[in-house]
């Protein structure tokens, strides 16, 4: 439900508020979402569903995030679906 609101929010301002206020109330009761762009890749946490190769992200970075994941109270209820980063290395080096 908040991934149908969060996209109706893209293109629609009432929708926008609505998605605000929903989170609003659920992060009070203990509601969080992982982080996952940027950060180390965490099996814990998140699920790779793709390897990248981008050289500016070090290894094992999650460079793109495909569906949210969330907490509820310190744990898991939702993965984070992610694209991990496994940069090109020189062949041939010694």
């Amino acid at each position: 439900m908040l991934d149908s609101l969060e996209q109706a929010a893209k293109h629609d301002e009432g929708q926008k508020v609505l998605h605000m206020q929903l989170l609003g109330v659920l992060f009070t009761e203990g509601l969080v979402p992982i982080e996952a762009v940027g950060k180390k890749f965490d099996p814990y946490r998140h699920e790779a569903l793709f390897q990248v190769k981008r050289d500016d992200l070090e290894e094992d970075v999650v460079a793109e995030e495909i569906q949210k994941g969330y907490l509820f109270n310190s744990r898991v209820i939702r993965f984070s679906k992610v694209a991990v980063n496994k940069p090109l290395k020189a062949e041939g080096c010694k």
